[in-house]
């Protein structure tokens, strides 16, 4: 079922027919890893791009049949030169899908329309969908645009709270505790767990001055095993809050902190600076 969206146009099946199938691009995708596989390509779009090279080069050669000649540099070959360069990007833009996106093309002169199009005083402006909230002296609370529609978001990093004995009791306090929590949001406010499976940083652990050279041996073969396990991961919790209005969300943010202090959560820190705004454009990207 084919999907209106912003930037890609209607997703679709790129299964659904003969000139839909996807093929992958070895000579470019077995070079880039993991983001090559997003580097595909259809029957399609290969036949289009092949009509984009013969396309520029025809352009190419109507030019050259009506200029005076090769010995003009500036008027002839550099223009020649151009032409030739810009039809292979563009070919190369017709001929990549991203299985997700669709026709990376269509991505490419939607976005540059509405980049041109939404422009100021003939100034092309970068599109900038989040950014920290003016009221937020902190930084700590992004003002986002979604689809024409406004948010403030607030991102809390935690750490669930899990009774050891499994006690009745301790679960029973927990859901009650929890209910709360979310009848405190009210129905203007939206909360949300984000999960994400992330590779570890390993930093070297700090000794004291005085360490023994047998404490350094010892803490630097500590860092190079766990360094060396390719298999590590890191499992991170994110809880989001959302409102249309900063106060809202600021007293929000304050009801929900009282709940995890009172034992929702082990540990709970809202994200500030660049690494919330880093997050919110890897969530919503």
């Amino acid at each position: 079922m084919a999907k209106p969206t912003l930037y890609a146009g209607n997703k679709m099946s790129l299964r659904s027919g003969a000139l839909d199938q996807i093929k992958r691009v070895d000579s470019i995708a077995s070079t880039l890893g993991t983001i090559g596989d997003s580097l595909t390509s259809t029957l399609l779009s290969i036949i289009l791009a092949g009509a984009t090279l013969a396309g520029g080069g025809l352009l190419d050669l109507f030019l050259l049949s009506k200029s005076p000649g090769l010995h003009d540099v500036g008027g002839v070959i550099v223009p020649f030169v151009l032409i030739l360069i810009g039809t292979a990007l563009i070919a190369l833009n017709v001929l990549l899908i991203n299985p997700s996106q669709g026709f990376q093309f269509m991505v490419s002169a939607k976005y540059w329309y509405d980049a041109i199009n939404n422009s100021k005083k003939g100034y092309l402006i970068q599109e900038a969908p989040f950014r920290f909230a003016k009221e937020s002296g902190d930084n700590d609370i992004i003002y986002a645009n979604l689809n024409g529609k406004f948010y403030y978001m607030a991102i809390f990093k935690v750490q669930g709270k899990v009774s050891k004995t499994l006690f009745d009791e301790d679960l029973e306090a927990l859901s009650q505790l929890n209910r709360d929590s979310l009848e405190a949001l009210e129905r203007d406010t939206l909360r949300s767990t984000v999960v994400t499976i992330a590779k570890p940083r390993v930093t070297k652990k700090e000794l004291n001055p005085n360490a023994t050279p047998n404490m350094k041996k010892r803490a630097e073969i500590l860092h190079q095993i766990v360094k060396d396990l390719d298999n590590a991961q890191s499992l991170n919790t994110y809880i989001i809050l959302t409102n249309r209005n900063f106060r809202a969300l600021e007293m929000k943010i304050n009801n929900q902190l009282t709940f995890f202090n009172q034992g929702l959560m082990t540990t709970v820190y809202q994200l500030q600076g660049k690494e919330l705004l880093a997050q919110t454009k890897e969530f919503f990207a």
